[in-house]
């Protein structure tokens, strides 16, 4: 009697191994994935392999892709994770340009699911309640760089899930360092969207494992407390110099992470940003 095969093993490469995307692939490596990921810098490489992870040497420009990409692009699932670069002052024009390099690689690649990480910096200076399909008003360069790549994704027909995380907290991101001691800032009635980034993870675990493909999701803990509250409370704890705020911004926008809950049937574990701190 002939032997029955094991499993096919899903792999998974993660362009951009960072703050969220090294332990998003820790996490899945322990799942039984097989991981790729990659970086720009090669002191890196290391903590790469030693979490399980296949390292590579990849760096997105304007002019082209350096680094073995055809290689890494041998998974099933991509998950684009590039911030634009806010500090580029041509990121509107740059950062869709690296990007459409990389997807122009792709029909050639076996992979069958890609997962791009953007942001709700897409929906600018928005007011009230915020939903995916809520207009996209982002005004500074890397939201609209965001924008048209979330375009190219969908112009290009490719199975792709976008996700629109709030402003990330976590290990190493202390929110009570943000604003500490800065006087008069604007807006301290406006709610605060932020969310967790091992929400984050589980999200995007959630997500591949239900094959939960071209969807478009706000990624939010489902509590809003004003500005005022939530950074004054945040430096206290760290026994900083708390800000103060001017009054003003209540009917600015909240993030509305529903749709993401009730298609993967999740609960936050820090559905409320003062457990964050």
């Amino acid at each position: 009697m002939a032997a029955i095969p094991p499993p096919k093993m899903t792999s998974i490469s993660i362009l951009g191994c960072g703050w969220l995307g090294l332990p998003l692939g820790r996490h899945l490596q322990q799942r039984a994935y097989r991981l790729r990921g990659s970086t720009t810098r090669e002191s890196k490489l290391p903590a790469l392999a030693a979490a399980g992870i296949q390292p590579y040497l990849i760096r997105l420009e304007p002019e082209g892709i350096v680094g073995s990409l055809a290689d890494f692009l041998e998974s099933d699932i991509l998950i684009l994770n590039l911030p634009p670069g806010r500090r580029d002052p041509l990121v509107e024009e740059h950062f869709p340009r690296k990007v459409a390099h990389l997807l122009d690689r792709l029909p050639g690649s076996k992979l069958q699911q890609l997962i791009f990480v953007s942001s709700t910096s897409v929906y600018g200076e928005a007011r009230g309640r915020v939903s995916e399909e809520s207009p996209l008003l982002a005004r500074v360069g890397s939201g609209k760089a965001l924008i048209e790549v979330e375009r190219q994704l969908r112009q290009r027909g490719l199975p792709a899930t976008i996700l629109r995380p709030a402003g990330l907290a976590g290990p190493g991101r202390q929110p009570g360092r943000f604003l500490a001691g800065r006087q008069h800032l604007p807006h301290g009635d406006a709610p605060v969207n932020l969310v967790h980034l091992t929400d984050v993870i589980n999200l995007i675990t959630a997500i591949i494992a239900r094959q939960c493909w071209q969807q478009t999701f706000n990624l939010c803990a489902g509590q809003h407390p004003t500005r005022r509250a939530f950074y004054t409370r945040a430096a206290r704890k760290l026994q900083l110099p708390p800000p103060t705020f001017a009054a003003g911004g209540a009917d600015r926008k909240y993030i509305c992470s529903q749709q993401v809950r009730q298609q993967l049937d999740y609960r936050f574990l820090y559905d409320d940003p003062f457990e964050m701190l």
